[in-house]
């Protein structure tokens, strides 16, 4: 597993729970909404993988917005797309790569309505805090309807 990106309601109360387990932050994103109006995600980790749990704060329709499964292997992400493409499963957010991490992966919609995102190469934690503001390529929305009206690659 690479991480889950969880809904919280009380930003407070949420970020003390995950401190007292000992998880910390590492990175943050601030994704505008479709209005403009930046969305702070935190990324939080509990062992030296870049980020294990991100959280987002208010009301999205789903408590889960996605889970990523790693790949140790460039041609197995390959080929789940192939597969992605060939059952016409909805493609939520195209091929790209996180800043953060560098992970290269992409988003797909489940039967659940939240996402998979199937990725590889993800990096390690870095020393300190870092803020992001949009990916390094790609990540383009292709059915935007599944990211609750975020932008990945806002326009500069």
């Amino acid at each position: 597993m690479g991480h889950i990106i969880l809904r919280a309601v009380d930003p407070e109360a949420t970020m003390r729970f995950f401190a007292l387990l000992g998880i910390t932050g590492s990175s943050d994103y601030l994704l505008p909404l479709p209005d403009g109006t930046p969305v702070r995600i935190p990324f939080l980790k509990c062992n030296n993988r870049e980020h294990s749990i991100a959280l987002m704060f208010g009301p999205m329709p789903k408590r889960a917005n996605h889970l990523m499964v790693e790949y140790q292997d460039m041609r197995d992400l390959g080929q789940t797309l192939d597969k992605v493409h060939k059952q016409g499963i909805d493609i939520a957010v195209q091929l790209g790569m996180h800043s953060n991490d560098g992970a290269l992966s992409f988003y797909v919609a489940n039967p659940s309505g939240w996402l998979w995102e199937p990725g590889w190469s993800g990096a390690s934690a870095p020393a300190q805090q870092e803020h992001f503001r949009c990916d390094v390529f790609g990540h383009d929305l292709d059915k935007g309807q599944y990211v609750g009206g975020l932008n990945f690659r806002p326009e500069d």
